[in-house]
């Protein structure tokens, strides 16, 4: 049965261009959870509380099987939401408080507390972090693909969120590196400082908060032109259950859901090695890790390319090209110190020597992820021409899962790895015992050869990914003809 659906206003020509860049304000909510994640939280936990890697890991697949059921749930209530603020932006704001404070409990945990009981903090606090997060971030990207129908300016919409989350998300790592882990007499690396996370779980919880209010509030007025629906609305799980089912029936979206997840996840295992690498294979402290903010030229390289690109070869295709190159780039990085081909640690060419490999990194893996959020978009009109409803909730909530799974589950697999193949000591850090070179060897195999081998997973999956402009624009004209949207009288 086909929805019928209201909007106030009707859009002519593109959508304004602050519009876009507010929208992309939300991107620095989830740059900076990622920062704390994947730079810190591992390093916190088991180097410096003395948590095992495994008992952490295992605090984090439980929340992550809890979060689960959440992404879906928030996006099919979402799509059926009917509020004076639209079907995304009441979501928005009510998530924003809870999100800084479970952003400051998570780096915040009161010092008597025993092992068993930090793992307990963990566990609660990640769970109440991602579903505070779920209820921001899914409304949100439903938003972002809400906002265009053009097949070539969706991908500027997601570009925009790369261009903001980047911007957002360098200044906060330089500023971190730079103010809250800087050198200090006793920790010349200072992301090793146990003092410096009280600070950090303040400024960040603050700057969470502050972001989502901010895109909620600055994109209000967008509401007007997006559709909501006119008919009274059934929100039982049954009926929400129904709509989630309906999405991965379709057989595009199957596939890219699960490319999607493979390379989030791909992506999270690598990245969990990266703040270890950094330290202790690297030796880098946190002013060299600073000069690691030059790959912003990397993702404003790699969202122009994607742009551009898009406009004359196929989306999946331009991905799994970006994909191998990168794959060869993070091989080559490891294989190139084996042979003694990079400089020494403290040689000061080696900042500048990983500095220029981050930005090429960067911009490969920023064009994979530009384009994911512009076929989901794609994928919004495909979904509507099966099942006669707007489903861009539901679409969405695989974007937000697969960012907590780049949070989640590589710490989870990685965490694994440090315990039982690589054996790095938990808390080695706080009793100043060095790391011996047989456990670096296996650190950055794990790293630069293992987990880059692992991207040939949605490499083979894209290959086979079919859906092209034609067949976009095909979907429209149909949706187009057939739609039952009716402009509200203002």
């Amino acid at each position: 049965m086909e929805r019928i659906y209201i909007q106030a206003k009707v859009r002519e020509g593109r959508v304004p261009l602050p519009s876009k860049i507010f929208q992309g304000f939300g991107s620095m909510t989830d740059s900076h959870i990622q920062f704390a994640f994947n730079a810190v939280l591992m390093i916190y936990y088991n180097q410096l509380l003395g948590v095992s890697g495994t008992a952490v890991s295992l605090a984090l697949a439980a929340a992550l099987v809890i979060d689960a059921i959440s992404d879906p749930l928030v996006g099919a209530f979402s799509d059926r939401l009917d509020s004076r603020f639209g079907r995304r932006h009441l979501l928005m704001y009510l998530s924003a408080l809870p999100l800084g404070i479970m952003m400051f409990l998570l780096f915040s945990p009161p010092a008597f507390l025993s092992e068993s009981q930090l793992i307990g903090w963990l566990f609660f606090s990640v769970v109440g972090l991602r579903l505070a997060f779920t209820l921001f971030h899914v409304p949100w990207v439903a938003f972002g693909m809400e906002l265009v129908s053009d097949y070539d300016e969706r991908t500027e919409i997601p570009g925009w969120r790369l261009v903001s989350g980047w911007l957002g998300g360098v200044a906060f790592s330089f500023g971190m590196y730079t103010f809250v882990f800087g050198a200090s007499e006793g920790f010349p690396q200072g992301q090793l400082n146990p003092n410096s996370y009280s600070d950090f779980a303040v400024i960040t919880g603050l700057l969470v908060t502050l972001w989502c209010f901010l895109t909620a509030h600055l994109t209000r007025k967008e509401i007007p032109y997006l559709a909501r629906p006119a008919e009274p609305t059934n929100f039982s799980l049954m009926v929400m259950s129904k709509q989630i089912w309906s999405v991965f029936l379709n057989p595009y979206y199957r596939k890219l859901v699960i490319a999607l997840l493979f390379l989030a996840i791909v992506s999270s295992f690598g990245g969990f090695f990266d703040a270890l690498m950094n330290t202790f294979f690297w030796g880098l402290a946190g002013e060299d890790l600073r000069w690691f903010s030059l790959a912003i030229f990397g993702a404003a390289f790699g969202i122009f390319l994607a742009v551009r690109l898009s406009r004359h070869y196929q989306k999946q295709h331009i991905i799994v090209a970006a994909l191998l190159v990168n794959m060869v780039l993070a091989i080559a990085k490891v294989s190139l110190r084996f042979l003694d081909w990079v400089p020494e640690n403290g040689d000061p060419m080696l900042i500048w020597v990983l500095t220029i490999q981050e930005v090429l990194h960067v911009a490969v893996i920023t064009m994979p992820m530009t384009l994911f959020g512009s076929m989901l978009a794609d994928l919004s009109d495909d979904q509507e021409q099966r099942s006669g409803e707007r489903q861009e909730g539901v679409l969405a909530s695989i974007t937000s899962f697969a960012m907590k799974l780049t949070s989640s589950v590589g710490l989870i697999a990685g965490g694994l790895m440090l315990d039982y193949f690589i054996e790095m000591p938990a808390g080695a850090a706080k009793a100043g015992i060095a790391i011996e070179s047989d456990v670096l060897f296996r650190l950055a195999i794990s790293d630069g050869i293992i987990s880059s081998l692992l991207l040939l997973i949605p490499i083979s999956i894209l290959a086979t990914y079919k859906m092209s402009r034609n067949d976009i624009e095909e979907i429209q004209t149909h949706n187009r003809d057939k739609r039952r949207i009716i402009q509200e009288d203002v």
